[in-house]
């Protein structure tokens, strides 16, 4: 579920309106509509929109996306199974990590990465 849709759900718990939560928060209505709209929000406006309610953030945003995450499945973190359409493209870290201490151009290997990329 979205955080926009999570929000809404949590207004209509608390019986607050969104302009409530507006003149809480200190900004227009219309940033309140624009929010609940979101898939996403920013970590610093959940965090506002938490304490602007006095309740932990966590109670009002969840992810049940990653709540069914469980360390016995490297794949989901590592692309194998994604949550896009086309799996995620893997990339050798290893090719690409720990080789400024060979004494090489560290501009140099950028410029040949970006290419391979």
């Amino acid at each position: 579920m979205s955080h926009g849709k999570q929000l809404e759900q949590k207004l209509k718990e608390l019986g607050i309106k969104k302009k409530e939560l507006a003149e809480r928060l200190a900004v227009h209505p219309n940033t309140i509509t624009l929010w609940l709209g979101k898939d996403i929000l920013e970590p610093s406006v959940k965090q506002r929109i938490a304490d602007s309610l006095d309740l932990a953030e966590s109670s009002i945003f969840y992810s049940a996306q990653i709540k069914s995450l469980t360390i016995n499945e490297p794949e989901s973190v590592y692309g194998e199974v994604s949550v896009h359409s086309k799996p995620l493209k893997k990339l050798d870290a290893f090719q690409y990590c720990g080789l400024l201490g060979i004494k090489e151009d560290g501009l140099e290997l950028q410029r040949k990465w970006r290419g391979e990329w």
